[in-house]
């Protein structure tokens, strides 16, 4: 956040499954969610910081056009930036590119400023843990 600029950009990323990820095996999902965490490693190296995010349990498969199957909420530090960031998922530099799998679309804004102040501000997550989530994915320390 920059000292002229009082409040942070906010970014929704909303992601729909493709029909790479509706068909794909375990192992190839399994892949295809350490590309997407990779990608998201990445966005963080940019100045990017995951919020929270959000499994829409009332969706499965193709959600339709309104909706979609994940949310994330980024905290950035620019707009500027978001070309950047979703370049990376277009990409096909490491194999297929992420879209196969995935389509993101993105909302830019700020913070709903008198709504988070008369609120207590943005409260930290319940970091949730349940079976049957994918492996955690180390970091690459090469």
């Amino acid at each position: 956040m920059s000292s002229d600029q009082p409040w942070p950009w906010r970014m929704l990323v909303s992601g729909v499954f493709e029909d790479a990820w509706l068909t794909a095996t375990g192992d190839e999902r399994q892949q295809a969610y350490v590309n997407l965490i990779a990608i998201h490693r990445n966005w963080q190296s940019q100045g990017a910081r995951m919020i929270c995010t959000m499994d829409d349990l009332g969706s499965a498969g193709r959600p339709g056009t309104e909706r979609a199957n994940f949310y994330e909420i980024w905290e950035i530090p620019s707009p500027e930036i978001v070309h950047d960031l979703l370049d990376q998922v277009w990409s096909n530099k490491h194999g297929c590119p992420l879209t196969a799998h995935f389509s993101l679309r993105v909302s830019l804004g700020k913070p709903i400023i008198s709504m988070e102040r008369d609120l207590g501000g943005p409260q930290l997550a319940t970091t949730a843990t349940a079976e049957g989530e994918m492996p955690p994915v180390p970091y690459n320390t090469d």
